[in-house]
């Protein structure tokens, strides 16, 4: 039996009613408590779930339990808790954020009559997703967004800064496994120190964004979910990493592939998508072409918020709205930052 995601689920509407769910993933390093103000905004018309990945919610690794889980591992918990909480053909708004978002949007691609909308928060798509040709050995192929006029400038740099943090939460990681979890978590917190007095995640001129969690409930094992990506993208074939070959006990029937490896791309959902992030970061995960794709699809929208990687806590009052009119079919379809609430 597939073990489930931690999970914390909040409702205040009349009981016996029918209402939607909502189901809200967190990412790193959050546990349930980074969604409190968006959960206490959603719960009067919601069943609001939230899940956060496997160990976020603790605040030590327990004696014999695995401080590693691989991105397989998480999607079949992502999808055992999702079905488990909910009823056969009962359809979900899913909210992702951060680390939330890769599985959250395969998730969404794997079961595209269980997400009825998603909101992704702060880290976009890569590609599209088409059915493969007839004779294919994979499901799906990977297509890129269309291209811009003109065509949109190679970020080199915003790469480079994501790959050196991340591989440098990979050192955390590896250095608490090996040798000991508080020389691991003097590694991770000494980066964070570092990138505020640099301002490498955010330039020092900018108002201060806050945080979902202190620093001191950060811990290098959190860092697991980027060593499971780096570790697939520095040792692994080419050939299993861009292959969308996986499947469970919950996958349609009808586009059953081979099981395997999932991609480390994040698939662009085939349902309703809306998009908020942060415009005060330095580093941003999504491209202008990803934007451009959402403000052409009926229905999606992306949209820059004044505030940091966790702007739904610098402006809580403002992404609730945007949400909630999302969900009622209002979409402000805007690619360029908002800083003000819109006049409605």
């Amino acid at each position: 039996m597939v073990e489930l995601l931690p999970t914390l689920e909040v409702c205040d509407a009349p009981k016996g009613e029918s209402v939607p769910v909502a189901f809200m993933l967190a990412g790193f390093p959050d546990d349930h408590s980074c969604y409190a103000k968006l959960a206490e905004g959603m719960k009067k018309t919601h069943r609001v779930v939230i899940a956060c990945l496997p160990l976020y919610d603790q605040e030590s690794v327990k004696e014999g339990q695995p401080d590693f889980y691989s991105w397989e591992e998480i999607l079949f918990r992502l999808e055992a808790t999702v079905f488990g909480c909910t009823a056969e053909g009962e359809k979900i708004t899913l909210i992702i954020h951060d680390f939330g978002c890769p599985f959250g949007y395969h998730f969404a691609n794997l079961h595209p009559d269980k997400v009825e909308k998603l909101v992704g928060l702060d880290i976009g798509c890569t590609n599209r997703l088409v059915l493969a040709g007839e004779g294919s050995r994979h499901r799906y192929r990977h297509v890129k967004f269309p291209a811009m006029s003109p065509p949109e400038p190679p970020e080199k740099w915003n790469k480079l800064n994501q790959a050196f943090y991340q591989l440098y939460f990979c050192m955390a990681f590896l250095v608490g496994q090996k040798v000991n979890y508080k020389a691991g978590d003097v590694l991770l917190h000494a980066f964070f120190k570092w990138a505020a007095w640099v301002g490498f995640i955010q330039s020092k001129d900018q108002p201060e964004s806050k945080h979902a969690r202190a620093l001191q409930d950060v811990h290098c094992w959190m860092c697991y979910p980027y060593w499971a990506c780096w570790s697939r993208i520095l040792f692994q074939k080419k050939s299993h990493m861009f292959t969308h070959t996986y499947e469970s006990q919950y996958t349609n029937p009808k586009v059953v592939g081979h099981t395997g490896l999932i991609p480390l791309s994040l698939p662009m959902p085939p349902c309703e998508t809306l998009f908020l992030y942060g415009t005060r970061k330095r580093v941003h995960f999504h491209s202008k072409t990803f934007l451009k794709y959402l403000k052409d699809t009926p229905g999606c929208a992306g949209m820059g918020v004044d505030g940091g990687h966790w702007f739904f806590l610098d402006k809580p009052d403002f992404v609730l709205k945007i949400v909630k009119d999302f969900l009622n079919g209002v979409v402000y379809n805007w690619s360029d930052p908002v800083t003000t609430t819109p006049k409605l």
